[in-house]
C-alpha cells in the first residue's frame, strides 16, 4: 500500500497545552484531517487494495520530497504520519517492526511524504 501525503508538521509542533492539558495542536489536527481526506481517495480509487490489519507486523517506508534545502529532522516527521494514518484503519502504530525513512530530492513544484506500507511474516 503506497499513500502520497502532505509532508507533516515537526512532532515539536503536534500538541500544545491548554488549561493545563496538553492537547493536539492546530496543525496537528490540520494534518490529521487531510491525512484523513487523502486516505479516503486513496480507498476509493483501491477498493480490494490491502490495508493494514489489527495484530499484523509491518514494514513502512517513508520518503520524504521537501520543497527546499532547509535542514530538518526526518525522524521528527514519522509520529505525525503513523498516527494520522494509522487512525484511518483502525489499526495500531505499535505494529511496525521495520521502519525506514529516506530523505529524497528537493521537489518545490510537489513537496511530499511517500508512505509504503506492508505486511511482513
Amino acid at each position: 500500500m503506497t499513500l502520497v501525503l502532505p509532508i507533516p508538521p515537526s512532532a515539536n509542533h503536534l500538541h500544545t497545552v491548554a488549561r493545563g492539558r496538553k492537547i493536539k495542536s492546530q496543525s496537528g489536527r490540520d494534518y490529521a484531517a487531510n491525512v484523513a481526506w487523502a486516505v479516503k481517495e486513496w480507498r476509493r480509487a483501491n477498493p480490494r487494495a490491502w490495508t493494514p490489519r489489527d495484530g499484523e507486523h509491518l514494514k513502512s517506508v517513508i520518503s520524504i520530497y521537501p520543497k527546499d534545502r532547509r535542514r530538518f529532522d526526518i525522524e521528527n516527521r514519522v509520529k505525525a504520519v503513523h498516527d494520522s494514518v494509522f487512525a484511518c484503519f483502525d489499526a495500531d502504530d505499535a505494529q511496525v517492526d521495520e521502519l525506514r525513512v529516506l530523505r529524497r530530492s528537493v521537489d518545490r513544484q510537489n513537496p511530499r511524504l511517500v508512505l509504503t506500507l506492508e505486511a511482513i511474516s
